[in-house]
């Protein structure tokens, strides 16, 4: 699998491949390149509970790879709007030419006697 990471924040690679190795937290950034939403909107999107997304969005803050553009008054509450600031992007294909459903022996070949 090939991942290509780009970013507007000085990150170092590690911290960023382990923030999105999570697989709410990519969703997360992914939902993010396209518009600005609040938690409570991708919670509703992914059905996760408004806690977990809340608890991700957070992490992808604090280092950086979102960042909050809005504010808004909803049921009493403030309802906060987030966009990436990375956009992350994996490549899922084969490194050669030869099909991803050739069969990978973990046998080893057995020696002549």
């Amino acid at each position: 699998m090939l991942a290509t990471v780009s970013c507007v924040s000085k990150l170092p690679l590690s911290e960023a491949a382990k923030a999105v190795a999570h697989p709410l937290r990519a969703r997360i950034l992914e939902a993010l390149t396209v518009e600005a939403r609040s938690p409570n909107e991708l919670a509703v999107e992914f059905s996760e509970p408004l806690g977990n997304v809340s608890y991700h969005v957070v992490v992808l803050r604090d280092l950086g790879m979102v960042e909050l553009v809005d504010t808004a008054a909803r049921r009493g509450a403030i309802e906060h709007y987030y966009r990436a600031r990375w956009r992350v992007r994996l490549d899922v294909r084969p490194l050669d030419d030869e099909p991803l459903s050739k069969p990978v022996s973990s046998r080893r070949p057995r020696r002549a006697a």
